[in-house]
C-alpha cells in the first residue's frame, strides 16, 4: 500500500479466491467512505503490518489509526458504519 489516505476511510483486505470477499465488494461500493482495496496475494506486507489472518477483514480508518475491525462472512452495512460511529 503506497498511498496515504486521510480522514475518514476502509481499508478492505481480500483476495480472489475468498469468496466471502467477493460478496461483500457491492456493499462496499454503496458506503459514502473511501475504500482501499489491498488484495493480501499481491501486499502480504500490508495484510502483515495490520495483523490481517483471516478474509474478509475490514479495517475502518481515521488517517493512519484503526478505528475498529471486522472479520469474516457476517459483514453487514450496518456493522461497518457501527465502527465509525463508536470511535
Amino acid at each position: 500500500m503506497t498511498k496515504e489516505t486521510t480522514g475518514l476511510h476502509i481499508l478492505d483486505f481480500w483476495a480472489p479466491w475468498c469468496g466471502p470477499c467477493k460478496a461483500l465488494a457491492p456493499l462496499l461500493d454503496t458506503l459514502d467512505l473511501p475504500v482501499t482495496k489491498i488484495n493480501v496475494d499481491e501486499d502480504p506486507e500490508t495484510a502483515s503490518r495490520y495483523g490481517v489472518r483471516s478474509l474478509p477483514t475490514i479495517l475502518a480508518m481515521d488517517g493512519d489509526r484503526v478505528l475498529g475491525q471486522l472479520v469474516g462472512s457476517g459483514i453487514t452495512r450496518d456493522k461497518i458504519l457501527g465502527l465509525f460511529k463508536v470511535a
